[in-house]
């Protein structure tokens, strides 16, 4: 009861009329509030607004900007990002909404609102400048918090995107902020840098329905071999870790050819948490590696090589060795679902998990099956602590040689003296 609501223009302190009727009876300016602390409020179609409200005693409760009427008709509309770049806003028409990034209806449209004073660095996603304009002038978006991939130009038309899915993550890094990628097939030719404390988020739909389990898939077609998809950036030093932010829902397919080395590289990552992934075709690294891991969690992963005949999978995880760096400690890897081929020979997969001399401690391994790969199913090199729980194999190996399922602390170099002693528990 009480308050004042004053009224401006947009992005000012100039007074701007507003109505307590449709018939054009103006408000005063500020609007007292009545003992409810409401008011009639009519505004004009033809200006944006800003509202700041003040309690009785003066002190503001809100100062909102940019506000329009429902029948304000300055929103203009652009089938592009490119359109949009050939219009310079006003302070009339100064909002503008994008039906798509290349075409209406593709997935990455966007609301923008124009900042005449803004010199932001084109981001190409959330902060687009004008290609007439040389100094200030940009159109900046409405809700930057909520982003994805497809509003920085990501495609799903077999072009390498690389640079698409970089820019939003190093957006988000920026501002603590998730990165989604929506439905789709995206095609990455180099790597991606994940930033520290940035999620990748998939979608997800029916778990129930295998064909569409998996919507936001990911091929990798590297030109060089020994490329990776996904990298966490460099520590600043090997006893540094990164936060690491949580990736879900995506499908990875690797280089038809062999060229793809790991499907994530983790290097002293903190705090990862990796759900709902899933891979195909040979990751000739391993799909997952990891190298001084401090709390991780892995679960409800899906990795398969099918192939016969082409390059073989290392191993769905593999725990890279201690080299004077971090140790990895605490990680954990839950309902894991590991298959190569029926048919013995080259191609599918050697392992499901290799623990490399010294990689880490306090491992635990639950509920993985395990089938038609080539070589040692669990292989526990010296100097690592790993907890094997609940494994289902069958059909290992499938060259049908003399080959264990589970090998512990017999293969690999000594490990270091300050390292610990292979302590292997299967339950």
């Amino acid at each position: 009861a009480g308050g004042l609501m004053y009224t401006y223009k947009a992005g000012t302190t100039d007074p701007a009329t507003t109505y307590s009727d449709d018939t054009g009876t103006e408000n005063t300016n500020p609007i007292v509030l009545d003992s409810d602390g409401q008011c009639d409020l009519f505004l004009d179609d033809s200006v944006i607004y800003r509202i700041i409200l003040k309690n009785a005693a003066g002190v503001t409760q809100f100062d909102k900007d940019r506000v329009a009427s429902i029948g304000s008709n300055l929103v203009q509309s652009f089938n592009s990002i490119a359109a949009l770049r050939l219009r310079i806003g006003t302070t009339i028409a100064n909002a503008a909404k994008t039906l798509g990034y290349y075409a209406a209806g593709d997935g990455g449209g966007n609301s923008f609102y124009w900042d005449g004073t803004s010199t932001a660095t084109d981001n190409i996603g959330t902060v687009i400048k004008p290609t007439a304009v040389s100094g200030a002038g940009r159109w900046l978006a409405v809700n930057p918090n909520n982003i994805n991939v497809k509003q920085f130009g990501a495609k799903t038309d077999g072009i390498d995107t690389t640079e698409h899915f970089q820019a939003a993550i190093n957006f988000a890094a920026a501002n603590g902020l998730v990165v989604n990628v929506p439905k789709g097939d995206y095609t990455i030719y180099t790597t991606v840098t994940l930033k520290e404390g940035v999620s990748l988020i998939g979608e997800k739909t029916n778990p129930h329905n295998a064909a569409i389990y998996y919507p936001s898939i990911i091929y990798h077609l590297p030109t060089v071999a020994n490329t990776n998809v996904f990298a966490l950036e460099t520590p600043a030093t090997g006893f540094t870790y990164v936060s690491c932010g949580a990736v879900e829902n995506l499908f990875i397919f690797a280089s038809p050819v062999g060229y793809t080395k790991y499907g994530f590289y983790l290097q002293n990552p903190l705090g990862a948490r990796f759900d709902n992934i899933g891979a195909s075709n040979p990751f000739v690294g391993g799909f997952l590696a990891i190298k001084g891991n401090l709390n991780g969690v892995f679960s409800n992963f899906r990795v398969s090589n099918a192939a016969v005949g082409g390059t073989r999978s290392l191993a769905a995880v593999v725990m890279l060795s201690y080299d004077g760096h971090l140790y990895s400690t605490t990680a954990r890897f839950k309902n894991f679902y590991v298959s190569g081929s029926l048919t013995a020979g080259t191609g599918g997969l050697t392992s499901a998990f290799i623990a490399l001399p010294a990689a880490g401690t306090s491992i635990r391994l639950e509920e993985w099956t395990v089938e038609s790969i080539t070589g040692v199913a669990f292989d526990i090199q010296k100097g690592n602590e790993v907890q094997i729980v609940a494994p289902y194999c069958e059909n290992l190996p499938n060259a049908n040689v003399d080959t264990p399922v589970i090998q512990v602390g017999v293969t690999g170099a000594a490990a270091p003296n300050n390292a610990y002693d292979t302590i292997t528990s299967l339950t």
